[in-house]
């Protein structure tokens, strides 16, 4: 100190270098922490003697926590690891500390945010002098993306390996590159065999040209994938179906870079295609095509031969007496009747010709590229002298012969709807012309069917016009000497023809479904008036109904006789219904079931027309059934013919045998009178005692006394 002067003494060092150190290391550390932020990776340090943990930057970005906030420690790493991969972090933390083995693991973390990641820690223990664990330094790396990726690719990989459809991956060139274990089942190629070749050297099977495969590219190159059917060949050689989904693969460029082909065998779906089209198409008694495809291809017949100026034929073939070999040997044998009906057909025509079966016993045949119309008669001729022939049918033979309609393009018509039309009408001309001929279609044909729709316009009006009236034919019992039932006959009085018995339209009823309503007022009117006898003092009589097979299988008849009886108060043992053989015999369980209901409402039940439809024993004994009615056909020409007798007396012996009681129609002579009465029938139908009347005549008819009405033999009429 110098005159009271206070002085320092002050030291400089020069810290530039520091300076330049601290500069340096911290652009170190932050071009590391920029190092791992772009690498998901982060560093650590444990000391294991203090419990210290030290994180660099990016472990806290992995982790998703704040430095601020988190208190770094082994425990609270632990904490944030998946709680089901903690154990094994824990149990290889402590393999490398306590047995030095590496620490090398993957686990999942848990963010704050609840989020998952995968991370991949590595680590290296330091030790002291003797040994001991005192460090541990580590890196943390963010494989979220990875681990994601080997799972899609992982799922990818399963995919391609386990999928049942066959993939194969080419080059730019087409070469394969890869294939699946689908592919091998399918084609039978390994891997191995097919790597590094072209499909089109293994797979090829020759179905398709050149034009096949420039559309298949051409595709491919504008829309960048095709999908198609293609015929492939297996490895042994066996041509089969493929559907194939074929893309493009493309770099970040554009450029194709493969292409993934996505294929099945549809062998199977081809094979059910063919039975759907099988089934849909074609009849599947005959194999021959249906009414569907036969429509189809008279169409495309027509097209063509408008095109070429050329004629078609088509015929209409039904077959005669089909009808009773059905009902008196069997369906069974009516089917393989059809199938050689189809074969023989099938036989007599060309190629390029197509036979039908529409359905039931109903052929057609389109003939085409005819140089005139008149060609068609060989083939009908050739097709009338196949079915001349006979069918063997089990033990039994037969001949049913047909009936041919036939039309001309263009003759006839020039759309298939005329055509069509035409030959069903020739062909029930010829059917009604005697049958076992062949007609070709006609003006006239076309008055007659104008003449048909005209009647069926008719019959419509003729149950609202109140135009129907029934007439009724006396039943009597010989040995009792009087009148026991009544047979309910209709009868259209039509303004234009006059009276027409049933037999004139009753069928044509049926097919316009009309049946129903005029066989209700049948039942109705009849019921009401046996009734009116009785109430008028008349002795009670059976009133005997006709019903149409067509009423039981379409109708509710059980239903509609039930609410007539109501309505009339008609005691149901006064009405007896009469229902054909051939009808029972087609129908054996519905008319069963119907017959059983009838009887237990008390009714009836007469089977009309017997001995024409091959009924047997067995039947009748399970049917609901009172009363046989012989046929007049069997009755007709007795005394005289033999065989007529035996048939007869051979029904009224079998009707007695099962309890039945009988009656013969059509008796017209004191000869075949005492037959019947020898054969121990008595009651009787027909002209010899009276023949159908009006219901005025027949009251008067009951008026007579009964014993003076059979000495003098009152109910023969002129």
């Amino acid at each position: 100190i110098k005159d009271n002067e206070a002085q320092a003494i002050a030291t400089l060092r020069d810290v530039s270098e520091r300076k330049q150190i601290e500069t340096t290391l911290r652009q170190n550390e932050n071009m590391l922490n920029k190092a791992q932020n772009i690498a998901h990776v982060g560093s650590w340090e444990w000391n294991i003697l203090t419990n210290q943990l030290v994180w660099s930057e990016e472990i806290f970005r992995i982790f998703g926590l704040d430095p601020e906030q988190f208190g770094a420690s082994y425990e609270s790493f632990v904490e944030r690891i998946h709680p089901d991969d903690r154990q094994a972090v824990i149990n290889a933390v402590n393999e490398a500390v306590v047995n030095d083995q590496p620490y090398n693991i993957e686990h999942r973390i848990v963010r704050p945010d609840g989020h998952e990641c995968y991370v991949l820690e590595r680590g290296d223990v330091t030790r002291d002098e003797t040994g001991k664990a005192i460090y541990m330094l580590g890196t943390v790396l963010d494989i979220t993306e990875r681990k994601l990726a080997e799972n899609v690719f992982r799922l990818a990989d399963n995919v391609f390996n386990h999928t049942s459809e066959g993939i194969m991956v080419t080059d730019e060139q087409e070469r394969i590159l890869r294939v699946n274990q689908a592919f091998a089942i399918i084609t039978g190629y390994s891997q191995e065999e097919v790597i590094g070749k072209k499909p089109n050297e293994i797979l090829k099977s020759g179905k398709h040209d050149d034009a096949f495969y420039k559309k298949l590219w051409t595709g491919l190159n504008e829309r960048g994938f095709w999908e198609g059917e293609i015929w492939d060949k297996r490895k042994d050689g066996v041509i089969f179906p493929s559907w194939h989904n074929i893309s493009e693969i493309k770099d970040d460029y554009g450029k194709v870079i493969q292409y993934t082909s996505i294929f099945s065998d549809i062998t199977d779906k081809k094979i059910a295609e063919e039975h759907i089209q099988q089934l849909a198409q074609y009849d599947q008694l005959t194999k021959l095509p249906n009414r569907v495809l036969f429509n189809d291809r008279l169409d495309h017949a027509i097209s063509r031969a408008k095109r070429s100026k050329s004629t078609i034929a088509l015929m209409f073939i039904d077959l005669d007496r089909f009808k009773s070999v059905n009902d008196s040997l069997g369906h069974q044998a009516g089917d393989q009747l059809l199938q050689e009906v189809a074969h023989r057909l099938s036989s007599c025509v060309r190629e390029q010709d197509t036979v039908a079966r529409l359905g039931g016993d109903e052929f057609t045949i389109i003939l085409e590229d005819l140089r005139q119309g008149e060609d068609a008669v060989i083939l009908a001729e050739k097709v009338l002298e196949s079915l001349s022939h006979k069918v063997q049918l089990g033990k039994h033979e037969v001949i049913v012969g047909g009936s041919i309609g036939i039309s001309i393009f263009p003759e006839d018509g020039i759309e298939s709807e005329n055509i069509i039309k035409n030959a069903d009408m020739a062909m029930y001309q010829a059917k009604n012309k005697g049958r076992n001929q062949y007609q070709f279609y006609t003006n006239d044909l076309a008055d007659l069917a104008d003449t048909r729709f005209h009647t069926e316009n008719r019959l419509r009006q003729a149950l609202v016009k109140d135009e129907f009236e029934l007439y009724y034919q006396p039943q009597i019992n010989w040995q009792e000497n009087r009148i026991v039932g009544a047979e309910a006959l209709i009868r259209w009085n039509d303004p234009d023809k006059g009276l027409i018995v049933p037999n004139e339209f009753i069928s044509l009823a049926e097919e316009m479904g009309l049946i129903d309503p005029i066989g209700e007022w049948v039942l109705a009117t009849a019921c009401k008036q046996a009734k009116a006898w009785q109430d008028d003092g008349y002795p009670p009589i059976r009133m005997s109904v006709n019903v149409s097979g067509y009423q039981i299988t379409h109708g509710s008849i059980v239903n509609s006789v039930q609410q007539v009886l109501l309505e009339s108060q008609l005691n149901p043992e006064y009405l007896e219904l009469e229902i054909t053989e051939s009808f029972v015999m087609e129908n054996p369980l519905r008319g069963a079931e119907t017959l059983n209901q009838l009887r237990d409402y008390g009714i009836t039940i007469a089977i009309d027309d017997f001995g024409t439809g091959y009924s047997s024993l067995s039947y009748l004994k399970q049917l609901s059934i009172h009363r046989l009615k012989i046929d007049r056909s069997f009755v007709m020409d007795i005394p005289n013919d033999k065989d007529d007798e035996a048939i007869v007396s051979t029904i009224i012996s079998m009707a007695n045998s099962l309890g039945l009681s009988v009656i013969a129609e059509g008796v017209e002579n004191e000869a075949q009178i005492h037959f019947l009465i020898e054969q121990g029938c008595m009651d009787m139908q027909g002209y010899y005692f009276s023949k159908p009347l009006p219901f005025n005549e027949f009251v008067e008819l009951l008026k007579q006394p009964l014993p003076q009405r059979a000495q003098k033999n009152a109910f023969k009429q002129d």
